[in-house]
């Protein structure tokens, strides 16, 4: 047991003062934040991709909805049958289609919609979407209910406490998210620390006692 200590005293002290070891420590976890940084900013440039919508709206609703934006487009179809659209669709290349069928309420319209898409949909697009979906639906049941859209907004008005401390100074808001963001990343550096010196310690006490058998 004696032995095998001073085994990992001495290797730790060798990989310690070694360069490799050392650099290895700091630009380990760089790289895997580089890595997080990289594939976030595909999919960041994946969603901010312009996609082009196609609309067919067999209803009396969103006449007007539907206005494009930096990221997204609409074409309006007409006097086609669902399957139609879908080839039209497809021929020009666009993202996807948005069916909207015709009910005899804007709630049935809305729960029948569908859109169709050649892939998977981006979150951003269907907010975008669904939140059209929504603040139609909203404006007709305040309507329905004798609201009007101002009367709705002063009511939905979003509320903030001050803070301050006791000796009066006003508070941060924020400050606990930001220190325990910092005491995650140095955790984080910690925690690759002991990984990365962990592997090499193990790995080179295995070496050690093989060569030991085989002097044996």
């Amino acid at each position: 047991m004696n032995k095998l200590k001073l085994i990992i005293i001495r290797e730790y002290l060798a990989k310690v003062r070694n360069k490799s070891f050392v650099i290895m420590t700091f630009l380990s976890p760089i790289l895997m934040v580089a890595m997080i940084l990289l594939i976030a900013y595909l999919t960041k440039i994946n969603d901010s991709e312009k996609r082009i919508v196609t609309v067919l709206n067999e209803s009396d609703y969103f006449s007007n909805a539907f206005q494009p934006s930096e990221s997204i487009s609409y074409i309006n179809l007409r006097n086609l049958s669902l399957q139609e659209a879908k080839d039209s669709t497809i021929a020009m290349g666009n993202f996807g289609l948005l069916h909207i069928p015709r009910k005899s309420s804007l709630e049935e319209t809305t729960a029948e919609a569908f859109l169709f898409t050649k892939e998977s949909p981006a979150s951003m697009v269907l907010d975008r979407i669904e939140t059209i979906f929504q603040n139609r639906l909203r404006q007709d049941r305040l309507q329905k209910l004798g609201v009007s859209a101002a009367e709705f907004a002063n009511i939905d008005d979003e509320f903030e406490i001050k803070t301050a401390s006791f000796s009066g100074e006003k508070n941060l808001k924020g400050l606990n998210e930001i220190k325990a963001f910092i005491g995650g990343a140095f955790g984080y550096l910690i925690m690759m620390f002991i990984i990365i010196y962990g592997g090499f310690v193990m790995r080179s006490v295995i070496e050690e006692k093989t060569s030991r058998i085989i002097e044996v």
